[in-house]
């Protein structure tokens, strides 16, 4: 689809001020000749014969092959591969245009345009074409030339811009040299909020226009094309979309930007202290204050590191804080007296401390709680007369032991 000039005439002379229709070779056209013609009155069939006759006359190689991008963006020269990159790409071919061919209309061109040309809703949402310099116009050549249908152009030798007001970092478009001049050098240009992202050349003349694709890493808020080689772009099927690449360094399945540990594997995230780290690189998961490399309960704060049985785990974390084979969730003394021997008041009996009958429970424990719990020493004697009696009975102790225990429970 484009729009074109640049001939001369054999049979559509409407004023002296037109090319002479008789002239030997036709001239080059800008698209202002073109616009002249229409405006005096040359039919669009006048101006297809016209175009046929010149199109003859034009180079047929592109000089596009293996062309590159400039700054941070990528190019690419074939759609199929360009749209395969990006799936669900919105296309705005202009093919809502009324039949004003050639005429010029002012202002910019986007979804609330309303126009004898476009109606409002026209134009995909998130596109603004405008050109800061020039009129735009729709060229369609599709009777002439069907692969050439309803371009979007402007009046003039200037810049044609595409803004975007949603998040696109692909764009695409079959660029045409609009000036029947042959195959014109220009330059597409990529802006993004950081400025310039990068530029893209590319050649093109009116028949078999140039395919463009560019991608960036960022968001691309406006294109700019312009050619410092008297080119005027043509541009349809502009197709855009955003598929942002997503980086996972540590291949975990989380992006880096929602990933705790974006360098180190940690598919399930796990945070123990909540900081934002995960636990796999955080130097201290509990954020107690001692590394983990030190921590003797790495994932459970404990900042005084008590570890009551000294197994090296520290109580916060420890299953069974006293080391006496009992869970901490069924035992009755959790920090269990588990001195070798039984000591009453500082007076040591000599008789092995042993864990009782009843789980976590060592002899020490159940005479520090009768010590506890007895209103005078008398009641206190008798208690442990009763405990050693029943000890001995179950073959915990002897009756020497017995005597002991029960000879520093009263104070001898």
């Amino acid at each position: 689809m484009l729009l074109a000039c640049g001939l001369s005439f054999t049979s559509c002379q409407k004023e002296d001020s037109m090319p002479n229709p008789e002239a030997s070779e036709m001239k080059d056209f800008s698209i202002e000749d073109l616009i002249d013609m229409k405006e005096n009155g040359i039919s669009d069939n006048e101006i297809f014969q016209i175009f046929n006759k010149k199109a003859k006359t034009l180079p047929t190689l592109n000089s596009n092959k293996n062309a590159e991008a400039s700054g941070a963006l990528i190019a690419y020269d074939d759609e199929k591969s360009f749209s395969a990159l990006c799936e669900n790409m919105k296309l705005e071919n202009f093919d809502k245009a009324d039949a004003f061919n050639f005429v010029p209309f002012s202002g910019h061109l986007n979804s609330a345009t309303s126009n004898a040309i476009f109606s409002e809703g026209s134009i995909e949402e998130g596109l603004n074409f405008k050109s800061e310099n020039s009129q735009l116009l729709i060229a369609n050549f599709a009777p002439a030339q069907p692969a050439i249908d309803k371009v979007l152009a402007i009046a003039t030798t200037d810049d044609l811009v595409i803004e975007f007001s949603s998040d696109v970092n692909y764009v695409g478009f079959e660029l045409y040299n609009i000036n029947f001049n042959g195959f014109k050098s220009f330059t597409i240009e990529a802006y993004g909020e950081s400025g310039l992202i990068g530029s893209v050349v590319r050649s093109s003349q009116l028949l078999g226009g140039t395919y463009v694709g560019i991608e960036a890493e960022e968001k691309i808020t406006y294109v700019k094309i312009y050619s410092d080689a008297r080119g005027t772009p043509g541009i349809d099927n502009v197709s855009f979309g955003a598929c942002f690449k997503v980086a996972d360094t540590d291949g975990d399945g989380i992006n880096d930007e929602d990933d705790n540990c974006p360098a180190v594997p940690n598919p399930d995230q796990l945070d123990t202290d909540g900081d934002g780290m995960g636990d796999v690189c955080d130097e201290d998961d509990d954020n107690d204050g001692v590394l983990d490399s030190e921590d003797n309960c790495s994932l459970t704060e404990n900042s005084d590191q008590a570890d009551f049985d000294g197994d090296g785990l520290g109580d916060a974390c420890d299953d069974d804080i006293d080391g006496d084979g009992c869970l901490n969730e069924d035992d009755a003394f959790a920090n269990s007296d588990t001195s070798e021997t039984i000591v009453i008041n500082g007076c040591d009996s000599g008789v092995a401390n042993l864990v009782t009958s009843t789980c976590g429970v060592t002899m020490a424990d159940v005479i520090s709680e009768a010590y506890a719990e007895a209103k005078n020493q008398g009641q206190f004697v008798k208690t442990v007369a009763k405990l050693t009696n029943d000890w001995r009975k179950e073959g915990f102790i002897t009756n020497k032991d017995k005597g002991r225990i029960q000879s520093c429970a009263a104070g001898k």
